[in-house]
C-alpha cells in the first residue's frame, strides 16, 4: 500500500508551451482567428435553433437538464463552443446568450422537467450539498489513514534520508 501513495504524476509540468510561444505561431491556425461564419445575431440564432432542434441534440440537452445541470451552464457551453468553432464573435455571443438561455429553459419546461436548475448560483439542490459534505469527510478520513501509514513505515536509511533530530540544538 505505501508504494501506491507515491505514484508518478499523470502530467509532466515541464511538458507545456514556453511562455509567449503563441505569439510566434503562424496567425490564422485557429477558427476564432478567421472571420466568423455569422456576423448577424439573427443568423447566429437561426443556426443555434436548427442545432438545438435536432433530435439528438435536444435529447442531450434534456438529459443534462434532468441531471440538474443548470440551464446557464448549458447556454455557456453552446455560446463558447460556437465562438471556438468560429461561428460568431464575442459580440454576437453576448447578444445571443439570453436568447439561447430562454430557448434551453423553454425546452426544459416543455419537457416538464420539475427539478430543472436555471442558474449556476442556484443552491436549492440539497442532495448535491450533502454529497459534497460527505466527500469532504471521506477525504479527511483518507488523509488520516495515509498519515497513519506513513508513521508506521520504517525509518529511511541512506545518504539522502532525512536526519533524525538529535537532542536540543
Amino acid at each position: 500500500m505505501p508504494q501506491e501513495i507515491f505514484k508518478e504524476a499523470d502530467q509532466n509540468p515541464f511538458d507545456a508551451p514556453i511562455p509567449g510561444q503563441s505569439l510566434t505561431n503562424e496567425p490564422g491556425n485557429y477558427p476564432w482567428e478567421h472571420a466568423p461564419q455569422y456576423t448577424d445575431p439573427d443568423s447566429a440564432m437561426n443556426f443555434v435553433m436548427k442545432k438545438l432542434g435536432n433530435v439528438n441534440m435536444a435529447e442531450q440537452i434534456l438529459l443534462m437538464l434532468k441531471a440538474k445541470i443548470p440551464a446557464e451552464a448549458i447556454t455557456r457551453l453552446v455560446v463558447f463552443g460556437g465562438f471556438t468553432e468560429g461561428k460568431w464573435t464575442v459580440d454576437v455571443a453576448t447578444l445571443i446568450t439570453p436568447l439561447i438561455m430562454q430557448l434551453v429553459v423553454a425546452m426544459g419546461m416543455r419537457a416538464k422537467i420539475k427539478t430543472m436548475r436555471i442558474s449556476m448560483q442556484d443552491t436549492s439542490n440539497g442532495q448535491f450539498m450533502k454529497d459534497m459534505a460527505n466527500h469532504e469527510v471521506l477525504q479527511k478520513k483518507a488523509s488520516e489513514d495515509i498519515k497513519e501509514e506513513l508513521e508506521q513505515m520504517p525509518p529511511q536509511e541512506g545518504m539522502m534520508a532525512r536526519p533524525e533530530p538529535q537532542g536540543d540544538m
